[in-house]
Formats: C-alpha cells, sequence, structure tokens
C-alpha cells in the first residue's frame, strides 16, 4: 500500500478523513500507522480539544476513541479562582448529581504570624475532609512539634471541622485561551484527503498536493503566511465559509465539498457549525478533466455524527436537494 502522507509502501491502517473523535464515519486504509499516529496527536487532536468543537460534541452527546465525552467545565475552563480570594484556586466539572456542575476547592495552605507565632491556613473541599489527620499530622511535623496520638489527631481534625467554614455562592474567575492557530492542520487534513478520495491517486502528485503534505508533517503551521509554504485558504471559527453559509440550517452535520473555481480546485470543510474553511488543493483544475463536469459541478458529503450517517453525492444533487428541503420548510438534513 502506498501510504497517501508520506507516499511510502507501508503496511496500512484505518484513518478517519473527519476525526473519529468529531462522529467522522469516512474511512480509508490508506495511512501507515506511524503517519497515523502523527495525525492523531500532532493535527487531529488541537481540532477534536478546541474548545468550540468540545463544546459541541458535549452538547451532541457525540464520545471520543475512549467513549468519553468531553467535560467542558473542567477541560475547557480548566482552574478559576475565587473573586474574592485569587489564591484560592477550585476547579469545576460535570461530575455533579442531576446535572449540576461540581465545584471542588483544591488545597490551599497560607500562614500568617498570630502573637508571634506562625499560624498555618488550610483550605480544602469539603469531600476532602478525610484527608485532614494526614495534612494536620504533615503540618505538626514541619513545624517540630511531637506527634499526636491516634484520639489526640481525630480530636484535633474534629475541632478544624467545626471551626471551618464555608462558601455560599461565591464569585468564580476563569479564563481559557482560544487557538487560533493549531486547530487550523485538522482542516487542512480533511482537506487533502477528501481531495485525495475523490480525484484518486492521480492527486498525490499534483504540486499542491505536496504543499498541503509538506504542512500537514510540520506541526504549528498556519496558512495566515501563503508565501511560507504555498497553500492559499481561509480556516474560520464559525460555519459560513464559501457555500456552507447556505447550510446554516443544519448546524449539527459535518460538510464538505469540492469544487472548479478560477481554474483551480477547492475543497471546503465544515466541522459542525463552529469552524469551517477553504483550501485550495489543486492550483490547475485541468489535470482532471473527468472531475466535477458541468452536469455535477462538483463533489458532497454530509455527514450526521450523532446517528453515525454519511450521505455523498454530486455538489448539484446536494444543493437540489437543500433547495428542496428549504422549500418545504422541513431543513433537517436527514437523507432520503
Amino acid at each position: 500500500m502506498r501510504c497517501i502522507i508520506c507516499l511510502k509502501e507501508r503496511a496500512p491502517s484505518e484513518e478517519h478523513i473527519f476525526p473519529d473523535s468529531v462522529g467522522g464515519t469516512l474511512v480509508t486504509d490508506r495511512v501507515c500507522k506511524p503517519c497515523n499516529d502523527k495525525l492523531g496527536s500532532n493535527v487531529d487532536a488541537p481540532l477534536v480539544n478546541h474548545p468550540l468543537v468540545a463544546m459541541e460534541r458535549a452538547r451532541l452527546g457525540v464520545t471520543g476513541t475512549k467513549g468519553r465525552l468531553p467535560d467542558v467545565f473542567a477541560d475547557v475552563f480548566g482552574t478559576g479562582t475565587l473573586a474574592e480570594n485569587p489564591d484560592q484556586r477550585l476547579r469545576m466539572s460535570l461530575k455533579g448529581a442531576n446535572g449540576v456542575p461540581e465545584v471542588r476547592l483544591l488545597y490551599n495552605r497560607s500562614s500568617s504570624t498570630v502573637n508571634g507565632a506562625e499560624a498555618v491556613h488550610i483550605a480544602i473541599d469539603q469531600k476532602d475532609a478525610k484527608q485532614l489527620p494526614v495534612i494536620i499530622a504533615r503540618e505538626r511535623r514541619r513545624a517540630g512539634l511531637p506527634s499526636l496520638s491516634k484520639e489526640e489527631l481525630e480530636e484535633q481534625t474534629q475541632e478544624a471541622i467545626s471551626k471551618g467554614g464555608s462558601l455560599d455562592q461565591p464569585g468564580v474567575n476563569f479564563s481559557f485561551k482560544i487557538d487560533l492557530i493549531n486547530y487550523q492542520l485538522g482542516v487542512v487534513k480533511i482537506a487533502y484527503e477528501l481531495a485525495w478520495r475523490w480525484l484518486g491517486d492521480d492527486y498525490l502528485d499534483d504540486p499542491q498536493a505536496e504543499r498541503l503534505r509538506s504542512i500537514l508533517r510540520t506541526p504549528r503551521t498556519s496558512l495566515s503566511d501563503p508565501k511560507a509554504h504555498g497553500v492559499h485558504g481561509i480556516v474560520q471559527l464559525d460555519g459560513k465559509a464559501g457555500p456552507l453559509q447556505l447550510w446554516q440550517s443544519q448546524p449539527d452535520l459535518h460538510l464538505a465539498l469540492c469544487m472548479r473555481t478560477q481554474g483551480r480546485l477547492a475543497v471546503v470543510v465544515r466541522v459542525f457549525s463552529v469552524i469551517s474553511a477553504v483550501i485550495v488543493v489543486s492550483e490547475n483544475a485541468d489535470r482532471y478533466p473527468g472531475f466535477a463536469p458541468g452536469d455535477a459541478q462538483g463533489m458532497f458529503v454530509e455527514i450526521d455524527p450523532v446517528k453515525s450517517t454519511t450521505h455523498e453525492a454530486t455538489l448539484l444533487e446536494a444543493m437540489g436537494r437543500l433547495s428542496r428541503e428549504l422549500s418545504a420548510g422541513n431543513p433537517t438534513g436527514n437523507v432520503a
């Protein structure tokens, strides 16, 4: 098998064109395992774990390869701080009961001077109260105090619990970063592999295909400077790139199409309705005279990540179906 990434003859492995973790259903065996592993960690992961994508996966119940839904609070927002005490960290997660997010204080140690002596202040979550005996024993050792018996340690633990306070509807500050660069490679990979799927093995020798392979092998490459890599395209944080705005009424689907434009071939990709792109996959559409004749105008694929269904058609057929659905007032995206 000739791998479509490294172009070497190697054993095949299963590659999802749209990542499996976002509900991708298009699979090829034309990617070798070494390339597959690198694509998974360097290219797919930043796209799959992008906060906007993670939120959609959680909303729609689209699990990852390990069968786990993203925890939007824990995975996306990470660690926050109390508004009234920025030194006190906490984490929120979706592990709470009845769908209510769980708030958990993280261990915090501070000290102050009281009557000329050091006073140690410990803040822990109520759920971690069982750790208090260990904490008290450790702090006594640190202060050079003698060890306590089991009974004395239990007494001090109960005293600490009784003197402890609680927080009622505290203010919380969270901050998180939105990746504006790394996720782009995941969309470029989808465009490249779809171009090969629709154009065939002749595409592997296209100069633009080599440029796309080159940036896939170079993590952290942005499309913002085409002079650096010769790839023209745009990736944006919405679902409206190119003609995709026609499908705004179907926000939960992954979409892609390939079409001729100004003598070039471009692949347009949408991941849910939060990321979309137009990527030039060939600078010379005439290399592929059999692709997208006048009665087809291009290729189209629609993936429902919840139902795990795929619909592939010509672009003309897809737009005709969309027009009929919109005219009937039923823009469901269901495949007839």
